[in-house]
């Protein structure tokens, strides 16, 4: 099926009705994926009616502005459409965004009503500093009776929605969008995109930008799906490239700077059938790989005072003439807009002229909310009709196809997004030792524009760039954080007295070229840890730049939200775990980044000394959990673990108890168990282990089941089977050569001696490890310790990754374990280089016991594809036991 739209513009009621046509004609399609998983167009359509109920319930009425602080879900979908049902106006906020600045924003737009699911913390400070703002959860909205759902409200022409843009007045300026406005782009974009019934889009992108308004809106326009995800999954490209397979999806867009970075690291990024990017200048080379890599690519732009795009390109291979610009042409008006090029005095100008883009037509938008000293600057009222001045330097060819050439102002593009330094100044002005503050652009050793902020301070102050950096932090969204900071004693001036921001330009470029001038750099025996080095080096390579101290913060070192992109990645492959992009943000310096990447590894407070079982993620009271005995923490990454319940983690190996100082297999299930049950008392239990994991959570079964108490599934990761050989003399080698190679220097023959007691334990020799288990225990406690907490005894020559204390301790006791058989419902899973679990379980596993294989490495099943896999087959059973 491929439903196109049938209507036009003019037949639309309302905003929502769009929707609503659709959802008629087909209920039951899948309408939007989410990490939780499929909404119809039916569950869409009830949602969206108790949201407009609770706005009526609480006397919310029409034209009023509703506030959206969610994370990126279906319900984020039902409540906008709901809002809109109502006829009332949204202003969708991003919860990453710093909550004094969150705050401010509703208070501008003067929202009485805020739905959200953000953390209480949150809601506890914005609603502090709102008194009269009512919090509204959706999860706890009940259905709304059909004969008591409010009519849909009527109006095409009122408010749709706020959207909030860097401003020039020092606080972020809110464009007013009518449904008119929406329903027009909608009505244009769907022509020109072709989007049918079949496709797929991608939503990623933030609901602070407009980009999310075509995500969001235009595949359930046209009976389309959308795959809803988090935008850190452009973090992770071959993640992406996994998603985009695993849930067909035919359209993505995203800005120039990102899809670069997406190519140069994916592996192998599928077909699409639509490609398109925005947001900036595509540079040519982009264009052609983008028109290659999908069936129709298209470079759109649009400020968001004119509704998301006004313009658009449909992309194809080009070379010679003309067409070998540097960058691909942003392409001619869509059917609802006008364009014009004019001069200083407003004068239309001929082709292959520059000037200044004006644009008129259905998208211009109704300029902003209480601000009429800037939407009189901004736009202009002609004869031929509203028009808005863009402020941007184009080029009109004599094909009839625009080029964008740069800005008429101050104003800063970067990777998509438009900041205004006079925003960003005001902030600036507000911390306590600044004088005197000025905020520009610079551009850097790739010729990119990036922030600068030059400040003086008061007298008797000084305050450094850190300082001020952290301050910036605290109030400003990621995306408009500097990437240069001078601290002057005074602010040079032209010779008519204004600041010089050439000279401050000059200045930046010049301590730039200094810092990669510099010889000095941190030397390998200044850093305190591996990882330390690890992400200097990193660094370095993405930045281009010499690493001069631990304490460099990276956004002043040249980095800004893109390369912090590209670093994120780059450390995630290092160590194999998924971070935030805002991590960086939170920890600017190589000394907290590598202390916060050690944390995401090793979950230090967990593994010593702090229990057993630790949650990960948020606990849900309402859903039964799954405890998982030695699963990967990579999964505590958000967004990662998929399988549909809450998780805590069972750990085996801890401080003063466990595997160290275990008797039994029996004994140490118990005691894993005593844990489970104070966070759960009582069944039904979910349990899940992998490799060795497994067998104690085999052995946490039997013993629940014994007791009499329900286990409602047992899953099996490739588990060990009893008796099973463990691969240890090769590591136990590796450790003795080690060992050997560091003994030849005098200076360590006092290390080597105390190490080579420790490394060569005959596996045989059972009795002689546990004679001396109250001895080595704590040695290996110790090793222990330090492998998860790296720190500045690093040269302690320990091997990190393979050290064979686990298997000295886990094989007396695999190998003296009798188990019984299990009677339940079971999964196990198994791989091609695995325990041979399968075979071994035959026997133990008795009742309803389903049994998978992946093709694959035991290693490898806590990396992707084969994480996805058995995480979707684990999901399938916690649907069909809730």
């Amino acid at each position: 099926m491929t439903t196109k739209m049938t209507v036009s513009p003019t037949d639309i009621d309302n905003l929502y009705c769009l929707f609503a046509r659709q959802a008629d004609e087909t209920p039951e399609k899948v309408a939007v994926v989410d990490s939780e998983g499929e909404s119809t167009y039916q569950a869409l359509r009830v949602q969206s009616e108790s949201v407009h109920a609770a706005l009526v319930a609480r006397g919310v009425s029409e034209g009023s502005v509703v506030a959206i602080l969610m994370e990126r879900s279906a319900d984020l979908l039902a409540v906008t459409l709901g809002v809109l049902r109502a006829g009332c106006a949204f202003v969708s906020l991003d919860p990453n965004d710093p909550p004094a600045r969150l705050t401010g924003m509703i208070s501008r737009c003067k929202a009485a009503v805020m739905f959200t699911d953000a953390p209480l913390s949150l809601v506890q400070f914005v609603t502090a500093e709102i008194p009269d703002l009512v919090p509204i959860v959706p999860a706890e909205l009940r259905v709304t009776d059909a004969d008591a759902v409010p009519q849909v409200a009527r109006g095409i022409d009122g408010l749709a929605y706020l959207l909030f843009t860097s401003g020039t007045t020092g606080e972020p300026k809110a464009v007013m969008v009518s449904q008119s406005n929406v329903v027009h782009l909608l009505f244009s974009a769907e022509r020109l995109l072709n989007i049918t019934s079949s496709d797929r889009y991608l939503a990623v992108s933030t609901v602070a930008f407009d980009a999310s308004i075509i995500e969001f809106f235009l595949p359930l326009m046209v009976g389309a799906s959308l795959l809803l995800r988090d935008g850190n999954l452009l973090l992770s490209p071959n993640k992406l490239c996994y998603d985009i397979r695993e849930n067909g999806v035919t359209i993505m867009q995203t800005s120039p700077s990102v899809w670069a970075m997406i190519l140069k690291k994916a592996d192998d990024f599928p077909r699409l059938r639509i490609a398109i990017t925005h947001g900036e200048a595509a540079p040519r080379d982009l264009a052609d790989k983008l028109v290659n890599l999908a069936d129709y690519a298209f470079n759109m732009y649009g400020p968001t005072e004119t509704t998301v795009w006004a313009i658009g390109c449909h992309l194809a291979v080009e070379s010679g003439g003309s067409t070998a610009a540097a960058f691909a042409p942003i392409g001619q008006p869509m059917t609802h807009v006008r364009a014009f090029v004019v001069d200083d005095f407003g004068r239309v100008l001929d082709a292959e002229t520059e000037g200044e883009l004006w644009l008129g037509g259905d998208g211009v938008s109704m300029g902003y909310w209480d601000d009429a000293a800037q939407t009189e600057a901004k736009f202009q009222q002609l004869d031929t009709g509203r028009m808005y001045k863009t402020g941007d330097l184009v080029r009109q060819s004599n094909d009839g196809r625009l080029h964008f050439l740069g800005r008429i102002d101050d104003q800063i593009q970067l990777s998509g997004v438009r900041v205004e330094p006079l925003e960003i100044e005001a902030v600036v002005r507000d911390h306590p030792e600044v004088d005197r503050a000025v905020v520009t652009w610079f551009e850097d050793a790739k010729q990119k524009r990036q922030i600068l902020v030059a400040v003086a301070p008061y007298v008797g102050t000084s305050p450094t760039e850190d300082d001020i950096l952290e301050f910036l932090a605290t109030r400003l969204p990621r995306r408009m954080m500097p990437s240069c900071i001078l601290v002057l004693s005074e602010l040079p001036l032209t010779a008519n007295g204004k600041i010089s921001k050439a000279g401050l330009r000059l200045s930046a470029v010049q301590r730039q070229s200094r810092a990669a001038a510099s010889v000095r750099t941190v030397s390998a025996k200044e850093y305190r840890s591996h990882t330390e080095r690890e992400v200097a080096e990193c660094w370095q390579h993405v930045l281009g730049t010499s690493v001069t101290s631990r304490d460099q913060q990276f956004f002043l070192m040249g980095g800004d939200s893109l390369s912090a992109v590209y670093m994120i990645s780059e450390i995630e492959l290092i160590y194999g775990i998924e971070l935030q992009v805002n991590s960086v943000f939170e920890n600017p310096t190589i000394r907290t980044f590598a202390r916060h990447i050690d944390t995401v590894r090793f979950n230090a407070n967990a593994l010593n000394g702090q229990g057993m079982v630790v949650p990960i993620g948020q606990p849900d009271p309402k859903v039964t959990p799954l405890f998982f005995c030695n699963v990967d923490l990579c999964v505590a990454r958000k967004g990662v673990w998929t399988a549909g319940v809450p998780l805590y983690a069972v750990m085996y190996w801890s401080m003063g108890e466990g595997l160290a100082r275990a008797a039994s297999i029996e004994k140490l299930a118990a005691l894993m168990l005593a844990q489970i049950r104070a966070v759960q008392s009582k069944g039904p239990y979910r349990l899940g282990g992998y490799s060795f994991g497994g067998l104690l959570v085999f052995e946490m079964a039997r013993q629940l089941r014994s007791a009499g108490e329900e286990v409602a599934y047992l899953f099996l990761l490739d588990p060990t089977p009893p008796g099973a050989p463990l691969a240890g003399a090769s590591l136990r080698q590796q450790a003795v050569d080690r060992v050997e190679k560091i003994a030849r220097g005098p200076a360590n023959a006092g290390w080597a001696a105390w190490l080579r007691m420790l490394v060569p334990v005959p596996y045989g020799t059972t009795k002689w490890l546990r004679d001396k288990t109250k001895i080595m225990a704590p040695l290996y406690e110790l090793v222990d310790w330090r492998v998860r907490n790296p720190n500045k005894f690093k040269w302690l020559p320990i091997p990190l990754h393979i050290w064979p204390a686990y298997a000295h301790f886990a094989r007396p006791l695999i190998a003296s374990y009798k188990p019984e058989p299990y009677h339940g419902r079971a999964l196990l899973v198994d791989c091609a280089d695995g325990h041979g679990g399968t075979s071994a379980y035959n026997a133990l596993l008795q009742g309803d016991v389903e049994r998978l294989h992946l093709d694959t490495e035991h290693t490898m099943l806590f990396r992707e594809p084969d994480l996805g896999r058995w995480m979707s087959w684990l999901a399938q059973r916690n649907q069909k036991n809730p």
